[in-house]
């Protein structure tokens, strides 16, 4: 059966508490570092033979979904300049260094960097269209034609294509998104069993976003409670300084459940 993870290396949460950390999206990105999957083993990244993920008997799958909304264009408290340049700056940054070596041990092959693959969704809602996530383009194939995943060691940056795709417009549909990528997880788990491969821990979805959906979320949480439940995917929120906590945080996780002993998904808010 699949472990479950650990999830974000360093930020620091523990049986379900909220932890908010006064921090830019710069820091929300990078402190995704590893994503609990940072277990260096003894073969250097740079001098050391390589790793090739297609050899690995399991894999570990990570979603990353992006507020696209108009409100990303503003500037939040505090800041000097606009929400989506810290983001795409720090994405960049994630995507070409931050998620292929292990912060707290530099010099050893992470995890993810091994067998991990990674799908990176931009998401809104026109002002006259429905609600859409685009996916990223992060290397020259994906896993498998017509997947959003792409293997973590072939993905060096943002591509032009992630660029454009990195342009806020329109509202916020939350819950179409997290439904969006908890198919697009399902899809990849289904051709990895069939392909003889397992995940080795649960695929995690990251959401970050700057304020609370624009449309219903109920159904998206009702699911990621069913998801949680059965140890299938482990989901964290980033919001900005400027998010409203509280609305969003309860409206997504439903902590108020009387049967919960402990929140089953976490929030950091950055």
């Amino acid at each position: 059966s699949t472990r479950p993870s650990s999830g974000l290396g360093g930020a620091g949460m523990r049986d379900g508490r909220v932890r908010r950390v006064a921090v830019g999206y710069h820091a929300a990105v990078r402190g995704t570092h590893g994503f609990g999957l940072s277990r260096g083993v003894a073969v250097n990244r740079h001098d050391g033979p390589r790793i090739d993920v297609r050899d690995q008997p399991d894999r570990n799958l990570v979603v990353l979904l992006l507020d696209m909304s108009a409100s990303m264009l503003l500037t939040e408290r505090g800041q000097q300049t606009p929400k989506i340049v810290q983001l795409e700056a720090a994405l960049a940054d994630f995507l070409g260094i931050g998620m292929h070596v292990d912060p707290e041990n530099p010099a050893a092959v992470n995890r993810l960097d091994v067998n991990g693959e990674i799908a990176v969704g931009a998401f809104n809602e026109p002002v006259l269209g429905a609600p859409h996530v685009e996916w990223l383009q992060l290397a020259e194939r994906p896993v498998e034609d017509d997947s959003p995943f792409y293997y973590v060691q072939d993905v060096t940056g943002l591509t032009n294509q992630a660029k454009r795709a990195l342009r806020p417009a329109g509202r916020t549909p939350i819950g179409e998104a997290i439904e969006t990528a908890l198919d697009a997880i399902e899809t990849r788990k289904n051709q990895l069993m069939e392909d003889g491969l397992t995940h080795e821990f649960r695929p995690n979805l990251y959401l970050m976003t700057d304020g609370e959906s624009t449309r219903p979320v109920e159904a998206a949480a009702v699911r990621l409670q069913a998801e949680e439940r059965e140890n299938r995917v482990l989901f964290w929120i980033f919001g900005t300084i400027d998010a409203k906590q509280e609305d969003l945080f309860l409206s997504l996780i439903h902590i108020s459940e009387p049967t919960r002993r402990t929140p089953i998904s976490y929030a950091v808010f950055c």
